[in-house]
């Protein structure tokens, strides 16, 4: 038996969907199977295969130990060969752990990703397996397959729980960094649109306004003449919605670079060959918290692809030397 409490990220998923991103290996026939003799139960009570769980859900799957086992093994195993290390986490104690995600990483297998998964790579630092009749570790929120940075997974239900509800009243201060194409030498605004996502079935779709924060940093010319200028800004949100940042900064005309999805394809060409950029630039840099008594700053560095771009542009890294960055800026200087 496994009992799986229903994260955030998750809210409005089909039960036999959300089974197949926990355990990849499963077959879907027999999620199907499990569901129709009531070995699946959603707050102890049984559920139809189109039942949709809610953030909060107690999911307990009624199966053998070492099929769980095998399952999850297979999304720690074969997917992902990816081993937590020291240098990964930027914060640990009996309620969560949070780590500094690299870019190239699926949280959850599945979905075609064949990439590595970190959710198998946590489970196995913390040495946890589905046989255990204990709190499965836990993603709180998300982050983008090719965005890196601060990632949190929950160690115990009262802190999911906990970090659910100031999520919801966007009590949560998270600051990102982004490199964009276009010039932005505006000091600061603030952009309040409706989400357009590109990644629906079906083509585009609109989710519900959110809040962006955008404070220019740096802009660079150095290669305007031959394609255009370049800005560094941090972006500020609390309500988080899928895609909010990239969708935000391109309806203002300022995509991503590296973007495959809201990015300029011309600009990303260009990048991937002149600076060597193979993903976007995007990177979690601090999130900010208040919780169970606690309070919580969490940092993150950033990689050295993203840091090696700046300096092939000339953009000095000296402008984000202000407090909150100096564990930003960790390492920056080899």
């Amino acid at each position: 038996m496994a009992e799986i409490i229903v994260s955030r990220e998750f809210e409005g998923m089909k039960i036999q969907r959300f089974i197949k991103r926990l355990y990849p290996s499963l077959p879907i026939s027999l999620i199907y199977r499990i569901i129709r003799k009531g070995k699946v139960r959603v707050n102890r009570k049984k559920v139809e295969h189109n039942f949709v769980v809610k953030e909060g859900d107690s999911v307990i799957l009624h199966l053998p130990p070492d099929m769980l086992t095998l399952a999850a093994g297979d999304e720690g195993g074969s997917d992902s060969n990816y081993v937590i290390s020291k240098e990964d986490i930027i914060f640990e104690n009996e309620d969560f752990i949070a780590i500094n995600k690299p870019a190239g990483l699926a949280v959850h297998g599945g979905e075609g990703h064949k990439e590595d998964v970190l959710l198998g790579a946590i489970k196995r630092y913390l040495n946890f397996n589905e046989s255990q009749l204990r709190f499965p570790p836990t993603p709180v929120h998300r982050l983008d397959i090719d965005t890196s940075g601060v990632l949190i997974f929950a160690k115990n239900y009262d802190f999911l729980r906990g970090f659910n509800e100031i999520q919801r009243g966007q009590k949560i201060y998270k600051e990102y960094v982004a490199l964009v194409s276009g010039r932005s030498d505006r000091r600061e605004f603030v952009i309040e649109l409706p989400v357009i996502r590109r990644d629906r079935p079906g083509g585009l779709s609109t989710e519900k306004v959110g809040k962006t924060i955008v404070k220019p940093v740096a802009v660079s010319e150095k290669f305007a003449a031959e394609l255009k200028a370049f800005s560094l800004l941090r972006v500020i949100i609390r309500t988080g919605r899928t895609h909010q940042i990239r969708s935000h900064l391109m309806q203002k005309g300022l995509p991503i670079v590296g973007d495959r999805l809201y990015g300029d394809k011309e600009v990303n060409r260009w990048a991937l060959k002149r600076l060597n950029l193979k993903r976007q630039f995007l990177h979690s840099a601090i999130m900010r918290f208040s919780l169970n008594g606690g309070e919580y700053e969490l940092t993150a560095p950033m990689p050295y692809d993203l840091r090696d771009v700046l300096l092939n542009l000339d953009i000095n890294f000296t402008l984000l030397l202000w407090r909150r960055y100096e564990g930003f800026l960790q390492g920056y200087y080899r």
